[in-house]
């Protein structure tokens, strides 16, 4: 890390890459001494951040495979995301890892209706109350009611 962006983010300020400007938080707490400082190095602390800023598409594809593996390990997950940031091989390893499983991992199942599933078929006129999943889902009852929610792998929209 160079010493002007090192110098910044040790005096408690996050420096980040906004449309290729620089945005300092919190900005209310900046001295003048610091802004002019700030704006004497702004070409150098852009470079800095352009080398190590980890772009928002990668971190929504980590943050993805993170949640679909449950991870909810939040200082875990800050980690890895600063690791990534700063280490560029780390980076290409976890975006290549979260491919390989992710497209192994079934979709998780969708919370809905039976009501507005195809499979849904109403002992009634109306549509609604009791029915039978055509697709064997079978609720811890008899019968399924059309307007409770479930999770169900079988789901297929009347729409």
């Amino acid at each position: 890390m160079s010493g002007a962006l090192s110098k910044i983010e040790s005096a408690g300020f996050n420096v980040s890459l906004v449309g290729g400007n620089l945005a300092v938080s919190p900005a209310s707490n900046l001295t003048q001494l610091q802004k002019e400082f700030l704006r004497s190095h702004k070409a150098e602390i852009i470079q800095e951040l352009a080398a190590v800023t980890l772009l928002e598409t990668d971190r929504q594809k980590i943050l993805s495979y993170l949640d679909s593996i449950n991870e909810t390990d939040q200082a875990l997950i800050n980690d890895l995301l600063e690791r990534c940031r700063t280490d560029r091989e780390a980076l290409a390893w976890v975006l290549n890892w979260a491919d390989k499983v992710r497209g192994k991992l079934p979709a998780p199942p969708v919370s809905v209706t039976c009501r507005s599933c195809a499979n849904f078929n109403s002992y009634n006129a109306h549509g609604g109350g009791a029915g039978q999943c055509d697709a064997g889902v079978r609720s811890s009852g008899y019968c399924r009611w059309a307007d409770d929610r479930h999770q169900c792998g079988e789901y297929q929209s009347k729409m």
